[in-house]
């Protein structure tokens, strides 16, 4: 049950990143001498994913333009133009349009033709990994192997916390050395990831693949946003709840990362990964 494509979110509003997101998407900060998206669409085509879907909204057409040549003309580097031009001739790219940022599981709902009942790797460009191995295909091989539902996760330690938001946190059971069976799943929570008494603990960390199924769970979220926008509220669906609703039902596993990560969606982990990459 090979995976060939991939759902990119890429509409969100960049909240913590203000108030430089005002004035440039988030994902096309740069990381080292590239925006952070390129990762992403890099990690995917690395893994033999050769469908991408990227989300995107009106403010964010700069990222289909970059990776689909209208802005070439502003690019002075041969080689950076070599690189895109090699990244849409190795996989398929398909640019859609979110007409409100509603979260990442509408983002999903929103691919659904473009998935079309398959399996699919779901990458959040404002994580990156840096690895022997890409971090989505270390994913696909355990899910090659168990057929589960499963994402992605790290060892975050006291002196690694700050560079992660508050999210993530994850309890377990241990499959085996590298593969774990998730049994609960926290909230997202502001600020940086809390370690509570520990020294070392595991965050789930968005690289995920997905049977065609999360699309009951987000269709179930979908009609409880319904009724509260019904009754004057307008709730984003996200895809903690859905992640949430799976773990209860025993359907997710992690799949325990070689390599470092960064979450670049917070401004020390941002900085850190610069630091990383160097000048």
């Amino acid at each position: 049950m090979a995976v060939d494509c991939a759902v990119i979110p890429a509409a969100g509003l960049g909240t913590r990143m203000l108030p430089i997101t005002k004035s440039i998407p988030k994902e096309m900060l740069p990381v080292g001498t590239k925006p952070m998206i390129q990762y992403s669409v890099e990690e995917a085509v690395a893994a033999g994913i050769k469908r991408i879907c990227i989300i995107i909204n009106e403010r964010k057409a700069i990222i289909r333009d970059y990776f689909l040549g209208a802005a070439d003309g502003h690019i002075k580097c041969d080689s950076k133009i070599e690189e895109l031009k090699g990244l849409s001739s190795s996989a398929e790219l398909t640019f859609i349009y979110q007409p409100e940022p509603k979260g990442v599981a509408d983002a999903m709902w929103l691919a659904k033709d473009f998935i079309g009942g398959q399996p699919f790797a779901l990458l959040l460009p404002d994580n990156i990994f840096f690895t022997s191995v890409p971090a989505i295909a270390q994913v696909a091989t355990c899910f090659e192997e168990y057929k589960k539902d499963i994402t992605a996760c790290v060892w975050v330690t006291r002196k690694s916390a700050p560079l992660f938001g508050n999210c993530g946190r994850i309890d377990y059971e241990v499959v085996r050395k590298s593969v774990l069976k998730i049994t609960r799943l926290d909230d997202k929570r502001p600020g940086y990831f809390s370690m509570g008494w520990r020294m070392k603990m595991l965050r789930e960390v968005p690289r995920r693949i997905f049977l065609p199924h999360v699309f009951e769970y987000i269709d179930r979220l979908r009609v409880r946003g319904s009724d509260s926008q019904r009754k004057g509220l307008t709730p984003e669906l996200d895809d903690v709840p859905v992640f949430q609703e799976m773990v209860s039902k025993g359907l997710v596993l992690g799949c325990i990362l070689e390599g470092k990560a960064f979450d670049l969606g917070n401004p020390n982990g941002y900085r850190a990964a610069n630091s990383y990459i160097g000048p």
